[in-house]
Formats: C-alpha cells, sequence, structure tokens
C-alpha cells in the first residue's frame, strides 16, 4: 500500500520513521525517554528514533541541520531500532490511523505538522539504496514511512 504525504496526501513506504508501538519498556537504552500518543486504540512514537546504526543515516549526513527529522533507516535497519516493546506499524495498522482521520484523501493534512492527530509526522525525504553514492531527495516535500 503506498500512499504519499504531499500536501493532503500521504504516502506509506518501508523506509522507517514513526513507529507505531505497544507499551515500551521504562529504561530502555534506545529511548531513554518515549514521547507517545494515544490515537484511538493506537499508540504511536511523536518522534523518529535517531539510533545510530548500520544503513541508518542523517539527511545529507548532516545530523545539525537534520536532527529535528531524526535519522532515516532503511528497512532492516529500523526494524532494529524500535525500542523494546515497540515495532514498525503493518499496512493494516496504518490504514486504522489513516481511515480515523477521514480515510486517503483527508489523512495526510490531519497526520502532518499541525494537523489535527497531533502526530506532527515531518518531511524528511529519504536517501536512496539503489544509488552507489549518497542519493539524498525530496526533504520537506515527502515522508516515506
Amino acid at each position: 500500500m503506498n500512499y504519499k504525504l504531499k500536501a493532503t496526501l500521504f504516502v506509506l513506504l518501508c523506509s522507517a520513521g514513526f513507529i507505531y508501538c505497544g507499551p515500551a519498556a521504562v529504561g530502555d537504552v534506545k529511548s531513554p525517554l518515549l514521547d507517545t500518543i494515544h490515537i484511538g486504540d493506537q499508540i504511536w512514537m511523536k518522534h523518529n528514533t535517531s539510533v545510530l546504526l548500520p544503513n541508518s543515516f542523517w539527511y545529507e549526513r548532516d545530523s545539525i541541520n537534520n536532527h529535528q527529522n531524526g535519522r532515516l533507516y532503511f528497512f532492516s535497519a529500523a526494524q532494529n531500532a524500535c525500542p523494546k516493546g515497540f515495532h514498525i506499524p503493518t499496512d493494516e495498522e496504518w490504514q486504522v490511523l489513516i481511515d480515523r482521520f477521514g480515510g486517503n484523501e483527508q489523512a495526510g493534512k490531519a497526520l502532518m505538522e499541525g494537523g489535527a492527530s497531533g502526530l506532527n509526522l515531518p518531511l524528511p525525504g529519504y536517501r536512496s539504496g539503489n544509488s552507489s553514492s549518497d542519493l539524498f531527495g525530496k526533504k520537506g516535500e515527502q515522508g516515506f514511512y
């Protein structure tokens, strides 16, 4: 399932980002104090995690100007970045969230920064895994979760 997070559209791609969670273990070394939001029966992390792992990157390898968005992860790294008790959301979990905010056409606006959901998804862009050189793009235009 692909949804594009641009203007009022929401894109779901498996790259990493916000992670749907279950109850978190207090004191988890990967995420010392989790800032979460309850939406319906779901609990979501409000911030992208920034765990230094192989196949994780700061946008344009610049931690100073990109710290607020957290790190970008290849899917395999994202699975290891999740704090204890958390996991990457399934398509079904994303769909529950999207449906809660009006479906594919309306949810993007509600889920983005300043939207009604309170989740405040940023548009941190991507790093291509299909390039031998660092290829970053779409910062401020798209988010891949």
